[in-house]
């Protein structure tokens, strides 16, 4: 069991051995996964941190398109520190201990270690939220890059994943949304994020909680990003304070990109990466909620190192009053984290070398580049001549 060997090794470590025992698969052809047609086109080579393949896919069978325009047939597929489980089947209870001291319940799924069908499962998901089926395809071109990265288990690592919170009294909504944070956890494999919890007193809150995931984007270099999603798979959900809200992403600034810390809860931002909130109704347990970026959201990808993301909920970033609901009638999304087998966070990011059109002769023609030893050209049209 691939598990074994990551015993007593560090985050690149663990990412590598993965990314080895992966990359010797053989799982060049064709499978149907997730409603799409997948082909994986080249063998699974190992990179740094990672694997690289290229698949191209199709949906009710017309091609799916992928890169900035969607007319790339055959994409170039980068995952980092890949997922190596899928669902078991069978689900187990896990219980935590709520502000008031109470204990509450849920269900989780149980996983087991599957190379072959964790890579088409997550693969499957990638080309949902990353693919086109609304454009031209350009048949035989290929892509430059889709990459998928996810944060690591634990805290000392390269990055990180948790909550952080404020936690205790009965407090006004301002004075609560203002605090300076008292409670961080980084190691759980599924965490409430967020949440809200009222106190006894009417209109008064007890606890709010937010969220901080880091990803390790710095392989995309110089590249122009055309488009990043980010991904959380739901757990459990409950909205018995009946406030009806939101999620969406942020801006997070953690003191630390590998561990969290309470002084973290004010690191977060009010000014959304993403177009989209979900709303409670529409938080799915059964796969992954996904919010697209946008402009803002895009801009602050940091190309050369760590990227991180907040996770708010909407009353918490407008600075409105939710619903009191009353005492113990809490309010919570529970999305899976890194420290569990499988269903974790990640980040897709879309991305390619930026073309510069010149002329020679007065001819345009587009900057070349090389894909595994091989001229590839970003070809674009000028005044209607490709």
């Amino acid at each position: 069991m691939i598990k074994d060997l990551l015993e007593n090794r560090n985050s690149i470590e663990r990412a590598n051995i993965k990314s080895e025992e992966i990359s010797k698969l053989d799982l060049k052809g064709k499978f149907d996964k997730g409603g799409y047609e997948i082909e994986i086109t080249s063998p699974i080579k190992k990179i740094d941190g990672g694997i690289e393949f290229y698949a191209r896919a199709w949906k009710n069978g017309k091609p799916v398109g992928f890169g900035k325009d969607g007319t790339t047939e055959t994409e170039r597929f980068r995952i980092f520190n890949p997922v190596i489980e899928v669902p078991d089947g069978t689900k187990r209870e896990i219980e935590a201990t709520l502000p008031d001291g109470k204990k509450t319940k849920h269900l989780i799924d149980n996983f087991k270690e599957d190379l072959p069908n964790s890579l088409k499962r997550e693969l499957a998901h990638i080309i949902k939220i990353a693919g086109r089926e609304d454009t031209e395809i350009i048949l035989g071109s290929i892509g430059h890059t889709t990459s998928t990265f996810y944060p690591d288990a634990g805290t000392g690592s390269t990055t990180v994943d948790g909550k952080v919170m404020q936690d205790g009294g009965a407090n006004t909504w301002a004075t609560i949304i203002a605090a300076a944070g008292n409670v961080a956890a980084d190691t759980a494999a599924t965490d409430y994020i967020p949440l809200i919890y009222p106190s006894a007193t009417t209109d008064r809150w007890v606890d709010l909680s937010r969220g901080i995931f880091t990803f390790n984007t710095a392989v995309i270099n110089t590249d122009e990003i055309s488009s990043a999603i980010f991904s959380l798979y739901g757990a459990d959900k409950t909205d018995a304070g009946s406030t009806g809200f939101s999620v969406n992403i942020y801006s997070a600034a953690p003191a630390s990109n590998n561990v969290l810390v309470a002084g973290d809860y004010d690191s977060l931002g009010t000014t959304a990466y993403s177009d989209t909130n979900i709303a409670y109704a529409d938080l799915s347990l059964a796969g992954y909620n996904d919010w697209a970026f946008n402009a803002t959201g895009k801009s602050a990808i940091n190309k050369t190192g760590i990227t991180p993301i907040g996770v708010r909920n909407n009353f918490d970033v407008t600075a409105t009053p939710p619903n009191w609901g009353g005492s113990d009638q809490y309010s919570a999304f529970i999305p899976y984290m890194a420290d569990n087998g499988s269903n974790k966070p990640k980040l897709v990011v879309v991305h390619a070398p930026s073309t510069s059109i010149k002329k020679v002769a007065g001819v345009a023609y587009a900057s070349i580049k090389k894909i595994s030893g091989v001229a590839i050209a970003s070809v674009k049209k000028v005044a209607s001549v490709a």
